[in-house]
C-alpha cells in the first residue's frame, strides 16, 4: 500500500523495501490539512458598483479575504481571467516599481489582529485613482485611511515621503519606519471629511526611495 488517508492525514509511508535501484532514497511523506490555505478568494458581484459608499483595498494581496471584523478587503491589481469584479482604479507608478507580497504566516506584522492586509504592497506607487462617485451621484465627504508597513530590510530614512489626498498634502515627509516604530509593524494614517465629487486621488510624492502603500479604505460620512 503507497497511501494512507487516516484522521485528516494524507500519509505515503516508504516504500524502497527489496527496492534494487541503484540510488534508493528512504523517505516518507505526511500531509496536513491547513486551514488558512482557504481564506484568500475571488469576490464577484454584479450590477452598477457606483456609487462606493465604503471600499477596502488590499494592495497587492494574492486575493480577496474577510478581516476579523467581517470587513471584506478586495485585492488590486485584479486577476483579470479569473475575478468577474472590475475596480475603476488607475495606478501609476515611478520607474522602480512592482509589488510586493510576503506570507504573514512566517512573517508577522504586529499591531494588527489582520496582518495578512499589511504582507503585501505597491511599491514606489505614485498615484492612485479611485472613481467613487457620477457626475449625477453629487459630491460626498468620506473617511479615509492608509494602511503601511515598513519590510524589514527598511531602517530609519530608508523609504520618506508625502502623503496628498485631493492634491493637498495631508502627510508631509512620513518614514514609515520612524512613524510605527520600527519594520514589520502596522501603520494607519486617517483622514475624515475628505470630499470627493468623482476620483479620489491619493499620491505619494517621493523624498527618498520608494514609497509604497499596504491598504487603502474609505467610507462615505453619512
Amino acid at each position: 500500500m503507497s497511501f494512507i488517508s487516516a484522521e485528516g492525514l494524507a500519509l505515503w509511508p516508504t516504500s524502497d523495501s527489496g527496492c534494487r535501484c541503484d540510488l534508493a532514497i528512504s523517505c516518507s511523506v505526511a500531509l496536513v490539512h491547513d486551514e488558512q490555505s482557504r481564506v484568500f478568494g475571488d469576490f464577484a458581484c454584479q450590477g452598477e458598483l457606483l456609487p462606493i459608499k465604503q471600499l477596502a483595498l488590499n494592495l497587492g494581496g494574492p486575493g480577496d479575504r474577510r478581516d476579523a471584523s467581517g470587513q471584506l478587503w478586495l485585492s488590486y491589481p485584479r486577476v483579470k481571467f479569473t475575478s468577474s469584479l472590475e475596480l475603476p482604479i488607475k495606478a501609476e507608478f515611478e520607474k522602480t516599481s512592482g509589488v510586493a507580497l510576503r506570507n504573514s504566516t512566517w512573517t508577522p506584522i504586529a499591531g494588527t489582529p489582520d496582518p495578512w492586509i499589511y504582507a503585501s504592497s505597491m511599491v514606489g506607487l505614485k498615484k492612485l485613482q479611485v472613481t467613487l462617485r457620477r457626475p449625477a451621484d453629487g459630491a460626498a465627504k468620506y473617511k479615509v485611511a492608509l494602511l503601511f508597513a515598513a519590510p524589514p530590510t527598511d531602517k530609519t530614512g530608508t523609504r520618506v515621503f508625502d502623503v496628498k489626498l485631493q492634491g493637498q498634502v495631508v502627510k508631509a515627509g512620513l518614514d514609515v519606519a520612524q512613524e510605527s516604530g520600527g519594520t514589520d509593524k502596522a501603520l494607519v494614517l486617517k483622514f475624515d471629511n475628505i470630499n470627493v465629487t468623482d476620483d479620489l486621488i491619493v499620491e505619494l510624492a517621493t523624498k527618498t526611495g520608494d514609497p509604497l502603500l499596504c491598504g487603502l479604505q474609505v467610507m462615505q460620512v453619512p
